[in-house]
């Protein structure tokens, strides 16, 4: 799981993947749009090592994140979201509700 965001995002989804112990290979990035405009095609990631993509909607549009899905080269990855104002990590499995450890 690559996971792309603020850090106030990226703390509150390693407290979910901690509380609700999902495992797996999980890249954090800090990077908001202006930066990373071009998302994870910014990094030089093997994708293969990955089966999801987690954006900030605090910080990407959904227009910007289904642009950079669909033109992700070679690989499907799978979209998940995740925002601080709710605090919930959605994938395409599950819905990950704020817990407190």
């Amino acid at each position: 799981m690559i996971v792309i965001g603020s850090a106030r995002m990226l703390a509150d989804v390693r407290n979910l993947v901690k509380c609700y112990q999902l495992r797996g290979n999980i890249h954090y990035i800090e990077g908001k749009g202006h930066v990373l405009s071009d998302g994870h095609q910014s990094l030089p990631l093997d994708y293969s090592a990955y089966d999801t993509v987690v954006y900030d909607l605090d910080v990407y549009s959904f227009e910007t994140i289904l642009r950079l899905l669909e033109t992700t080269p070679g690989h499907t990855l799978r979209l998940a979201t995740s925002s601080t104002r709710t605090g919930v990590l959605i994938t395409e499995d599950a819905v990950y509700e704020r817990c407190v450890l």
